[in-house]
């Protein structure tokens, strides 16, 4: 099925995102799959795996072996809230590019996310504290802002102009 979509619609597409979570939960067979669903996509298509790995340094380093060495994608998505040991493993690879967690689509984020905190800069969404600093980190590392929420991605926009963006939803 995956291998038809693909195959149909290449041509028209800047960028593949499979989702591992779905193939995990298939154990051994399902990463197989992965695997060769990722090596069925043109090689001048990136893939940007949907994973959201962090952990501390050693795990973190296992994890970007996996999906830079192993599944050979293009881009991974991080969740950086171990900080930044958790993501230093995977900006090693400087030819690879990461998207790191910033304001996510579910509701249940806004928890969080939306908290305002004391900064050095003064009060400020926590979400948008957390992009400046990821920012910072690399060029290589874009963030994720919800596609289907304007206000939180209009904000991230004007503090960061350049940066790259997943906006999911």
């Amino acid at each position: 099925f995956a291998d038809r979509i693909i195959t149909e619609t290449h041509k028209y597409t800047v960028c593949y995102k499979p989702n591992s979570a779905f193939f995990e939960a298939h154990g051994p067979a399902g990463l197989e799959a992965l695997k060769k669903i990722i090596d069925h996509i043109p090689e001048e298509i990136p893939v940007l795996l949907d994973a959201k790995r962090s952990d501390i340094g050693n795990t973190a380093r296992a994890y970007a072996r996996a999906v830079y060495e192993y599944y050979g994608v293009d881009a991974v998505t991080l969740n950086p809230y171990l900080g930044r040991e958790s993501v230093d493993p995977f900006l090693e690879w400087k030819e690879r590019g990461v998207f790191a967690l910033c304001r996510t689509t579910n509701p249940g984020a806004a928890i969080f996310k939306e908290k305002e905190i004391m900064t050095e800069k003064g009060p400020r969404a926590y979400y948008l504290y957390i992009a400046e600093v990821m920012a910072s980190w690399s060029e290589n590392l874009g963030l994720v802002v919800p596609g289907n929420k304007t206000g939180p991605l209009k904000k991230v926009r004007d503090l960061l102009p350049l940066a790259w963006f997943l906006a999911p939803g």
